[in-house]
């Protein structure tokens, strides 16, 4: 399944409707607020998001720091 990048709306991180899809590659980084998600398409909203991602999402809120650190990453702070 191909993925995309969904910017936070806020809200409920759990919620597919608390993401956008959008058509831009977040520049944001590191920081302490959620800024995008990478995940699978479902058009204006995510399909569903995946356990790891939200593991993903835990560690960068606790870290400020993009996550994965190692490989491609799929949570972005501003």
């Amino acid at each position: 399944m191909a993925n995309s990048w969904y910017a936070y709306l806020g809200g409920d991180v759990t919620l597919i409707s608390s993401y956008r899809k959008t058509s831009v590659k977040p520049s944001f980084k590191n920081g302490t607020v959620l800024c995008a998600v990478y995940l699978p398409v479902g058009g204006d909203h995510p399909a569903f998001i995946p356990g790891t991602v939200l593991d993903y999402i835990a560690d960068a809120l606790a870290t400020g720091r993009a996550q994965p650190e190692e490989g491609k990453i799929h949570v972005r702070l501003r």
